[in-house]
């Protein structure tokens, strides 16, 4: 989780703005993490929603329960990030950006 604070709505707005047109081009790509012990390979999915609110699922390709939602919202001048991982996982990351956008109002 991640909350940033920009000189004003309008930039943070544009940020997540930016952020989709980035996010996109790795809509429907196998990518593979290399860490220090292994490598993994995750497909990432569609982007969902548009400024203020845009999420991103990428499931484990050799694990078929293994997601990870990423969400970034625009409240007011904060952008707001998250990503949740786990079995399952399908709107995770976007109900915890949720919470803390109504924490920060």
């Amino acid at each position: 989780e991640a909350v940033a604070k920009f000189p004003s709505a309008d930039k943070a707005r544009a940020f997540v703005e930016l952020s989709e047109a980035k996010w996109r081009a790795c809509a429907n790509r196998n990518v593979t993490f290399t860490g220090s012990s292994k490598s993994t390979e995750w497909n990432f999915g569609e982007v969902n929603g548009a400024a203020p609110k845009i999420t991103m699922t990428r499931a484990e390709t050799d694990n078929n329960t293994r997601t990870c939602q990423h969400a970034l919202s625009a409240a007011g001048d904060l952008v707001i990030e998250v990503q949740a991982c786990g079995n399952d996982i399908t709107d995770g990351g976007a109900k915890l950006a949720e919470q803390i956008v109504a924490r920060a109002g």
